[in-house]
């Protein structure tokens, strides 16, 4: 640095010198105002000369200060700036309605639950193999129908005649003859007719012929899905484990004929008949 300061104090004392030069040739040819310029021109070039110097300090500092750091100012305007993407938005899956199962209709009820004779009947003899098939009677009026053992092979669905009114009547057994005069083989009557009589006084009108007989059970309720009534149960008829069920029952709206089921039972499968007779009996 100190060679630079030297060699333009040099520069500085000649342009000096050259000034005062002319202007004394500017004054001697009388030209005051050019020796005025001239000194102007040489203020301003030494002007220039200082400015030069100063520029050249100054290119020293910009070379010092190239590419300088952002300020912590403009890098937060830069961070700012920048655009902040919104994360998408997620598509929920699409809810598919499922369709419950059907459940499947309950069959109706009865009006009344059905009496279980197989726990009412008292019966320990097992009375031979269980009926494996059943059949169907009719009347011979048509107005009675009933399943039956296919063993009790012996019917008949010829009408009576009750106080002066016929009424229709089946009736099947292994020997008719013999249900009809003992206790030694199943059998079965259904009846059905006009009788002005209530349900009470037809049971009643029945246990004559079997209470000197037979072992009297308390009188229970009857009802299926068609008709309501009541029944009799009649066990050890005749000193033997033979029982006698009577059932008596009209339509529930208590219209249409009295009906009466009567069933001589043996052994276990004949109470098993004797369900199958009172599920399935109908009379018009």
């Amino acid at each position: 640095m100190t060679i630079r300061h030297d060699a333009l104090r040099g520069r500085t004392a000649r342009l000096v010198l050259l000034l005062v030069v002319l202007a004394l040739l500017a004054t001697a040819c009388g030209g005051g105002d050019g020796g005025e310029d001239a000194g102007d021109e040489g203020d301003d070039t030494a002007q220039e000369g200082s400015d030069d110097e100063g520029s050249d300090d100054e290119g020293s500092d910009d070379e010092s200060a190239d590419d300088p750091e952002p300020s912590q100012d403009e890098a937060t305007e830069d961070d700012d700036e920048e655009p902040t993407e919104e994360p998408a938005a997620t598509e929920e899956p699409a809810v598919t309605a499922t369709a419950e199962p059907t459940q499947p209709a309950a069959p109706p009820a009865p009006a009344q639950d059905q009496t279980i004779f197989s726990s009412e009947v008292p019966m320990t003899a097992p009375g031979g193999a269980p009926y494996t098939e059943y059949t169907t009677v009719t009347d011979d009026t048509g107005r009675i129908t009933v399943e039956i053992p296919a063993e009790w092979t012996d019917v008949d669905g010829a009408p009576i005649d009750f106080e002066d009114t016929t009424i229709s009547d089946i009736r099947a057994s292994t020997d008719l003859a013999a249900f009809a005069a003992g206790w030694d083989v199943p059998g079965v009557a259904v009846t059905a007719g006009a009788v002005d009589r209530s349900v009470e006084e037809v049971l009643d009108g029945e246990a004559g012929g079997f209470t000197s007989s037979c072992t009297p059970l308390p009188r229970q309720p009857y009802a299926d899905p068609l008709y309501t009534g009541s029944f009799d149960t009649y066990s050890n008829c005749g000193g033997t484990e033979t029982a006698y069920v009577i059932v008596a029952a009209r339509a529930h709206d208590g219209t249409g004929p009295l009906i009466e089921v009567q069933v001589q039972l043996l052994g276990e499968r004949d109470v098993e008949a004797l369900d199958r007779i009172l599920q399935s009996f109908v009379a018009a």
